[in-house]
């Protein structure tokens, strides 16, 4: 039922359904990594007697305390991007490279698919990863040069390691109008990898990040750095947890 409206839809408004689809799963994946980094960002949390939360009624409230946690302007910023930039780019890529390598002289599937794979790597990956940043950083107000600097080689490198393999399935068995779709699922886990790598950045002095390593940072303004809890937070999910909240 699902999947038939889905379809419906992407063959009436295939712009609008991708782009939709993008920001959805990409704000999920955003939650996702805000829950990781809550957890991970606090040696008390993440080693604390986790035997006192036994029932599924006791996980659940913990649920509700972490996504009360979780910086939702930061999130918003996630599926603006990927609204006005992630899901329609990759849909008029797909497009293009589908249009492109019908003209190259190219005699068997397989050097087609090596052809997209590399035109992928080559054209498309530098694009979209200094776009994510890009955009992410006009949203949150910070400096674009300075994060393209210290983010965007990295993320390239890791989209390399990532995006060839997953798409050699997408371009060799996914039909054409499925691909961004296809992109979209796995994207829950690329994009968790780019949005800990935007708020990983900060353009901010040893002394500050020395006061930062001390003190937990209290989720407000997204300025581009690592999100931690809220102390008031914090605590209820230590004491929810059995944990001590210091």
């Amino acid at each position: 039922m699902v999947w038939h409206f889905y379809k419906q839809a992407l063959t009436r408004h295939p712009l609008l359904v991708k782009a939709t689809t993008a920001a959805t799963l990409m704000s999920i994946s955003d939650v996702l990594v805000q829950a990781y980094e809550q957890q991970s960002g606090d040696t008390s949390l993440s080693t604390c007697n986790r035997e006192s939360v036994p029932t599924t009624s006791s996980n659940g409230l913990l649920l509700i305390l972490i996504l009360q946690a979780n910086n939702w302007l930061r999130t918003l910023h996630v599926g603006v991007t990927g609204l006005i930039f992630s899901g329609p780019i990759t849909h008029a890529w797909y497009g293009i490279l589908e249009r492109l390598v019908e003209r190259l002289p190219l005699k068997s599937s397989v050097s087609t698919l090596a052809t997209k794979l590399l035109l992928d790597a080559i054209l498309f990956s530098p694009i979209a990863v200094a776009g994510y940043f890009i955009w992410r950083s006009v949203l949150e107000g910070s400096h674009v040069g300075q994060k393209l600097q210290r983010k965007w080689f990295s993320s390239l490198q890791a989209s390399w390691s990532f995006w060839p393999l997953a798409n050699t399935l997408n371009f060799a068995f996914v039909p054409l109008p499925y691909r961004v779709l296809y992109n979209n699922a796995l994207s829950l886990l690329w994009n968790a990898y780019l949005s800990n790598a935007n708020q990983g950045y900060a353009g901010v002095t040893r002394e500050q990040q020395a006061v930062k390593k001390t003190r937990p940072m209290a989720i407000g303004k997204d300025t581009g750095t690592r999100y931690r809890y809220q102390p008031t937070r914090r605590a209820w999910v230590a004491s929810w947890k059995g944990c001590p909240s210091s």
